[in-house]
C-alpha cells in the first residue's frame, strides 16, 4: 500500500555564502489563520496546490514559481484559499496585506533589484533533501484549543541557495528601505545566533530541517540549542526528484493541483 501524504511543498534555505549562519527567512504575521504559525519563522517557498501549480512539473518549478509570485513590493489583501485547498480551514476568508514601510516610494530601480534577487536565488538553488513533516493535531490544538484539527503530513522538498555578497547586499538594501519584500509573509534577515538567543520558533517542522542544516555545516553545538516545536516529526526520505510523477508513483498525495 502506498504511504499517504496530505500534500507536497517546496522551500529554500537561503543563506549568506560567506557566513552560513546568516539566513533570509520569512515570519508569519499575527493574522495567520493557523495560530500555531503566528509569529513563527519559515523558509521561503510554498505548496504544490491550486490552479497556479498546475504547470509545475517538479519541486524546483514550485520553488521558482512561489518566489516569483510572493516576493514583490505591491500589497493586496490576502486570503486563505490555499489553506482551504489543504483542508486546514473550512472557508476562504480575506485578511490584511502584509506590512511594508509606509510612504516609501517604490522606484524602478527597486523593482529591478528585487527581480535580480529572485533570479539569483533560483539560479543558486541546489537540492538539499526531501523531508516528511508530520504536524500532529495536538500541536495545532495546543495553539488553538477552540478548533478541531487533524494531523497532517507534508512532503517538503528543501533546496539551499548560497548568495554572494552582491546579492546579499541587495537584500539588505531592500529590507532596510521597505522592511519586507514578501506579499505573503514578513521577510527578515536573521542568524542562528539570533534564533538561539531570542528562542525563536520556526513553523511546520522547518525548525528540525534548519537544525539539520546547521549541524551539517559545523554548528552542531549551537544548533542543538534551537527551540523545537513539540509534537512535530521531520524525517528525511531522500532527495528532491526530477518530476512529480515519480512521487505520485510511490505515494498517495491526498491534496494536489
Amino acid at each position: 500500500m502506498k504511504p499517504h501524504i496530505t500534500n507536497m511543498a517546496t522551500t529554500a534555505i537561503i543563506y549568506r555564502e560567506s557566513n552560513k549562519k546568516c539566513l533570509f527567512l520569512e515570519r508569519k504575521d499575527d493574522t495567520h489563520p493557523i495560530k500555531l504559525a503566528r509569529g513563527a519563522l519559515c523558509t521561503p517557498g510554498g505548496n504544490w496546490i491550486g490552479a497556479s501549480a498546475i504547470h509545475d512539473t517538479c519541486p524546483f518549478d514550485t520553488l521558482a514559481r512561489e518566489i516569483e509570485e510572493e516576493w514583490n513590493l505591491s500589497r493586496n489583501e490576502r486570503d486563505s484559499a490555499e489553506l482551504q485547498h489543504l483542508g486546514l480551514v473550512n472557508t476562504t476568508e480575506t485578511f490584511a496585506p502584509t506590512p511594508i514601510s509606509p510612504n516609501t516610494p517604490i522606484t524602478q530601480t527597486d523593482r529591478e533589484m528585487l527581480q535580480e534577487i529572485k533570479r539569483a536565488v533560483v539560479t543558486a538553488a541546489r537540492p538539499y533533501g526531501d523531508f516528511i513533516n508530520v504536524i500532529d493535531s495536538s500541536a495545532l490544538k495546543r495553539a488553538d484549543p477552540s478548533r478541531n484539527y487533524s494531523t497532517f503530513s507534508v512532503l517538503v522538498s528543501y533546496f539551499t541557495a548560497a548568495l554572494d555578497e552582491e546579492t546579499w547586499k541587495k537584500i539588505e538594501v531592500l529590507q532596510s528601505k521597505f522592511g519586507n519584500i514578501s506579499a505573503e509573509s514578513i521577510s527578515t534577515i536573521t542568524s542562528l545566533d539570533d534564533i538561539v538567543h531570542e528562542q525563536m520558533h520556526v513553523a511546520f517542522g522547518h525548525d528540525q530541517v534548519l537544525r539539520h542544516f546547521f549541524r551539517s555545516n559545523g554548528y552542531a553545538q549551537q544548533a542543538n540549542q534551537m527551540v523545537i516545536v513539540p509534537d512535530i516529526l521531520s524525517l528525511q526520505v531522500g532527495m528532491p526528484r526530477e518530476h512529480y510523477t515519480e512521487y505520485l508513483a510511490e505515494m498517495e498525495i491526498m491534496r494536489k493541483p
